[in-house]
């Protein structure tokens, strides 16, 4: 070789690096649980600090005999509050009547937007824009949907394109 190759050639040098240490242990967890559990028994006594002398006793009383507090929830005996009724009693509906009162919500809902369909078709100088204007009865409520679906010939209906300002014709519509 001469000395011409020695000089052209690359030296590589190969540094290895320390290894990383291994596992270093979840005992962090433990702290940390902890830490969560103090805060929650923390913000416990804050509450109760807070609440009236029969809640403070309920719960004095969950915490003195768990079992006997839960049996007495589950036989429906008198609720954990001094004076009250049953807890299974307190929470029995008679499902005739809700089903009634849901048919008569519907309806005055149905109605409600009925009004408005025929209030928007009177007014004389939206022209078609009531097309655009849908009333549904949900589960919810009364959903009243304006539809912006502007044509390659119209501009849009509601509003402007990349505006938040109603057009004067929609804001007749709001107040229909």
């Amino acid at each position: 070789m001469s000395d011409d190759d020695s000089k052209s050639q690359p030296i590589i040098v190969i540094k290895k690096k320390g290894g990383h240490g291994g596992h270093h242990g979840g005992a962090w967890k433990v702290a940390y649980a902890d830490f969560v559990t103090a805060l929650m028994a923390f913000f416990l006594v804050m509450w109760l600090v807070n609440q009236s002398m029969e809640v403070r006793e309920a719960v004095s009383g969950y915490f003195q005999d768990p079992v006997g507090f839960m049996e007495k929830l589950k036989k429906g005996g008198s609720s954990v509050m001094q004076g009250g009724s049953s807890t299974i009693k307190m929470f029995k509906y008679d499902q005739d009547a809700l089903k009634e009162k849901l048919l008569q919500q519907k309806k005055i809902l149905s109605d409600v937007g009925a009004n408005l369909k025929e209030a928007i078709e009177e007014m004389p100088d939206i022209g078609n824009m009531k097309n655009f204007v849908e009333f549904e009865v949900t589960t919810e409520g009364l959903k009243i949907q304006l539809i912006d679906a502007s044509t390659a010939s119209d501009s849009a209906i509601f509003f402007d394109k990349g505006s938040s300002h109603l057009k004067p014709m929609a804001s007749l519509i709001l107040t229909a």
